[in-house]
């Protein structure tokens, strides 16, 4: 029956012990350290605020795993809207008003006309199984480094399902994750 087939992917999609314990919990309990230390740095992946800057102005993006927040500067900054959602209530709250501190790097602060947006981010507390966004809702969404810690090719698909669910047809979506094979002179082999 059709019961058993939702149940069965349900169960199947469910997070499991070893995200909750080395994901989940490890972020929940570092969340402040990991802003003051690496959000804080304003490391920004080229090729996600690249992307971010292409897109047109007054789109709505939802960023999918944002963490601390750190794209919401790029991507109020290119003029657009963000709704950012992460699984780390802890990590969410750092993003408040992240960028309204004169010691956040040039790439994390946000102009004073847009503060409002700075200093009240749209975030929710959400699962990438099952992003609470209307369907074709937004122009864009990002992903970024969120893949790796999703331990089953499984979840790993469910996630770009409910992503490609919540772009509009004709939008576009920038996944991006860390690789374990890297180039010669990368400074992350």
């Amino acid at each position: 029956s059709n019961n058993a087939n939702v149940n069965t992917s349900k169960t199947a999609l469910a997070t499991p012990s070893t995200e909750r314990k080395h994901v989940h919990a490890v972020y929940d309990a570092i969340a402040t350290q990991w802003h003051h230390t690496r959000g804080k740095r304003g490391v920004l992946w080229p090729g996600a605020t690249q992307f971010l800057q292409k897109l047109p102005q007054g789109s709505v993006v939802a960023d999918v795993g944002c963490g601390d927040g750190k794209y919401f500067p790029a991507i109020w900054e290119a003029g657009s809207y963000v709704i950012g959602t992460d699984i780390s209530r802890p990590l969410l709250k750092t993003s408040v008003g992240a960028s309204a501190s004169h010691t956040a790097p040039d790439n994390r602060r946000v102009s004073e006309h847009r503060h409002q947006l700075r200093d009240r981010p749209a975030i929710a507390v959400a699962d990438c199984m099952s992003v609470p966004l209307r369907t074709k809702s937004c122009d864009a969404a990002i992903c970024i480094a969120v893949m790796h810690h999703l331990s089953t090719e499984s979840r790993r698909l469910r996630c770009i399902e409910e992503l490609a669910r919540i772009v509009k047809v004709g939008g576009h979506i920038n996944i991006q994750a860390w690789a374990m094979d890297q180039e010669a002179h990368s400074k992350r082999k």
